[in-house]
C-alpha cells in the first residue's frame, strides 16, 4: 500500500491553484491595459 501526506498534496494544490490564478490575473490586466492604450 502507498502512504502519502494528504497534508502535502493539499499544500501543493493550492500552490498550484494560486500560481495559476496569478497568472490568469496578470494576463488579464496586461489584456485591459493594452486594450486601454490602443486610442
Amino acid at each position: 500500500m502507498l502512504e502519502f501526506d494528504s497534508n502535502d498534496i493539499t499544500e501543493n494544490l493550492i500552490k498550484s491553484r494560486n500560481e495559476l490564478m496569478n497568472a490568469y490575473e496578470g494576463l488579464f490586466l496586461s489584456e485591459l491595459y493594452n486594450s486601454e492604450n490602443d486610442g
